[in-house]
């Protein structure tokens, strides 16, 4: 496994959406793992999926459907569970996977169970989960616990296997046997989703419509209230644990949250910030600490163990990103559709619309650069030079294209911008910068400016090569221009 930093609150983590078209299978993705060679499977509706990180394969039986259980056991075996079917996945003579039942060689204790949900490996052999029966494999041997009326799903943290019955609540699940939990029948009614490890001692437990729980063995306590009417709303399905640090939560009808030890939400990602749908069937995390996601429709791969998130994904920062900046507490982005600025604070939370970018007024149009100089920050435009202050744009120069600015070493100081059409220099009026005229005797576009030791201009253009300026001592003008280029 890789090494983890935290998950970045600022931001969204690059997202890979995985379509249907990609794997050429069904839409619906109800398990992924990972085997010793980092391979990832999922169990789709129309077979076992498995991705080598660059293709895609597809492993299905003649009249077989619905495999929504995949699990890899210590040993490094596959084991998959289909609609009335389960077994392992073994490579044949040429490399590729081949299906052995288990359950095929038991007829008479693996009868008429349907789909299988869950896989768990434990020192007690592997589990086996549908609606009316759980199966136990160990030692060439299957037994089959019954349920009092319908399991709901199968967990496995810190060593234990949970399951749930509407009436009875919380259950343990102990070699071939149920036993009512200790305080379980506070769940009563309650849909659980999910059960993860918290620490050694709890686990967090996660309801369809009644939030998330911490459970000590014992008692069940309220857990990450603050986010209870989110998730209460959007349905948990299913969660993982991120390297004992982060909690991730699937939900039915708005994407992901992810939640830290002390439960405030750190990350929402749903398809408005990029993935493919929002109902999130599966969850998995790598080896890597990243997640995977089995979709209503299709694989998403979000990158949570990275340093880089992005700001802006879809309509929340419109056009095409030139330039971005950090000032005085906000962040400003640049694109072809205008100056947008939005808060930049020590947390953001993810499930607030408030913090979105919003549009510097009169900045319709392209922005090419940001600059902050003395204690201004100078704005680059199509239409000119635009001076900022918090979210108000004042036009200081209408001389068109600020492709850049710089402070040179004069005296008294001189700021320079770069133009369509040449350099514009800049002169300190009392405590603001106000533009003088164009620097006469170039009138290139001046994209990219350099000043050197000796007080001449260098700059680079993109067709005709590089010029060498001398300005004059009043730096109105310059005395001398060379230009450098192939021929």
């Amino acid at each position: 496994a890789s090494s983890f930093a935290q998950v970045k609150n600022r931001g969204i983590p690059h997202i890979i959406n995985y379509p249907k078209k990609t794997y050429s299978a069904g839409p619906q993705n109800w398990a992924i793992t990972q085997d010793h060679r980092g391979f990832i499977y999922a169990g789709n509706n129309d077979g076992i999926l498995e991705f080598d990180g660059k293709r895609w394969k597809r492993y299905s039986l003649p009249d077989r459907f619905m495999y929504r259980a995949v699990a890899v056991a210590a040993d490094g075996t596959l084991y998959v569970g289909l609609s009335n079917e389960f077994g392992f996945m073994k490579p044949d003579e040429n490399g590729l996977l081949a299906f052995e039942s288990i359950s095929a060689r038991f007829p008479k204790i693996a009868a008429n169970f349907n789909d299988i949900w869950k896989i768990y490996d434990t020192p007690d052999g592997i589990y086996f989960q549908a609606k009316n029966k759980i199966f136990r494999y160990h030692n060439d041997h299957l037994d089959a616990i019954s349920p009092e009326r319908e399991f709901n799903f199968l967990f496995k943290a810190n060593k234990m296997l949970y399951c749930w019955e509407r009436h009875r609540g919380l259950i343990l699940v102990n070699e071939s046997r149920t036993l009512p939990a200790p305080g379980g029948e506070f769940f009563i009614g309650k849909s659980i989703e999910s059960v993860i490890s918290y620490d050694e001692n709890r686990v967090i437990i996660g309801t369809a419509k009644n939030g998330l729980y911490l459970y000590d063995g014992r008692t069940a306590t309220r857990w990450a209230s603050k986010v209870s009417g989110f998730l209460e709303e959007s349905s948990v399905f299913c969660g993982t644990q991120i390297n004992n640090r982060y909690f991730a939560f699937g939900t039915i009808r708005d994407g992901v949250l992810i939640l830290d030890r002390n439960g405030t939400p750190v990350q929402h990602i749903n398809q408005s910030k990029g993935l493919q749908n929002n109902t999130v069937l599966s969850i998995f995390t790598d080896r890597d600490n990243n997640l995977w996601l089995g979709l209503d429709q299709g694989v998403s791969f979000i990158e949570i163990n990275s340093p880089i998130t992005y700001y802006g994904y879809g309509k929340s920062l419109p056009g095409t990103g030139y330039t971005s900046i950090h000032a005085n507490g906000l962040i400003y982005a640049g694109t072809n559709q205008g100056l947008f600025v939005r808060p930049w604070t020590p947390y953001e939370d993810p499930l607030s619309t408030s913090d979105q970018f919003r549009l510097v007024p009169g900045t319709q149009g392209q922005v090419w650069s940001l600059t902050e100089i003395d204690n201004t920050l100078f704005c680059g435009h199509n239409s000119g030079t635009f001076r900022i202050n918090g979210n108000k744009a004042e036009l200081i120069s209408e001389v068109a294209g600020g492709w850049g600015y710089r402070q040179l070493n004069t005296s008294p100081p001189v700021i320079i911008g770069g133009t369509y059409t040449g350099i514009l220099p800049f002169e300190k009026n009392g405590q603001q910068w106000k533009p003088r005229n164009m620097l006469s005797g170039f009138n290139e576009s001046s994209r990219f400016f350099a000043e050197d030791a000796d007080g001449s201009l260098w700059v680079a253009h993109g067709d005709l090569g590089i010029f060498r300026m001398v300005p004059n001592e009043s730096f109105t003008g310059v005395e001398k221009v060379r230009m450098y280029n192939e021929s």
